[in-house]
């Protein structure tokens, strides 16, 4: 009896968690196609370039390829890993997958750049400048 009120318990936490994190994230999956906004704001930025960039960022944030273009350049960093991760205290360390990921495929400095209020636009600037 015990192990079924535990595995009840269980399941309502985790309801909870996921139901959390759906409602968190809504505002950014419920959108259209952002890429109009990429190319607004970069039109010197291949549609290739675009993608691959939102590619390594969503890899990292735990995105699929159908959601990465979701996001617009506007967006901020914080404020989706916040979204992503609901319960404070708790993230999958998105931020320093992202940091490993953009040194192997830009050869992009993370830390140097990063402040609590950078957009994607503003990191893909960035790592469009990186050497």
């Amino acid at each position: 009896m015990q192990y079924y009120i535990m595995l009840i318990v269980c399941v309502c936490a985790a309801f909870f968690v996921l139901w959390a994190h759906y409602k968190a994230l809504q505002p950014y999956l419920s959108r259209n196609c952002q890429g109009l906004r990429w190319r607004r704001a970069f039109p010197n930025a291949t549609s290739g370039e675009i993608r691959s960039f939102l590619k390594v960022f969503g890899v990292a944030f735990g995105f699929g390829q159908r959601h990465i273009l979701k996001f617009s350049p506007a967006d901020s960093l914080m404020q989706i890993h916040n979204a992503n991760n609901p319960l404070r205290g708790v993230d999958a360390l998105e931020f320093e997958s992202l940091a490993t990921a953009l040194q192997r495929q830009y050869g992009f400095n993370f830390q140097s750049a990063w402040c609590p209020h950078l957009t994607l636009g503003e990191l893909f600037a960035l790592v469009r400048g990186a050497p």
